[in-house]
């Protein structure tokens, strides 16, 4: 799998993205998590690896991403609650 950051497309100007391939920025990515991961696994690799999302993969399938600011939003949301 492969991973390109927000930062990775700022790097490139905008005039040039219609002749930019992805395969030229894109970075491999063997950090991933799957479903039966916990959200905090899921923020530590975030943390460890400076990552806003992460690949969930399961028998070598992307399931979709999970990303910082939805764990981030449901963490505010259970804490309001207290």
């Amino acid at each position: 799998f492969y991973y390109i950051s927000i930062g990775d497309i700022k790097k490139i100007p905008f005039t040039e993205w219609e002749y930019i391939p992805v395969k030229e920025i894109a970075e491999p990515l063997d950090v991933y998590v799957t479903p039966y991961d916990s959200l905090t696994r899921a923020l530590k690799l975030m943390d460890e690896y400076n990552l806003d999302e992460l690949p969930v993969i399961l028998n070598n399938t992307l399931l979709g991403l999970i990303k910082r600011a939805k764990i981030e939003f449901l963490i505010q949301t259970e804490y309001s609650k207290l």
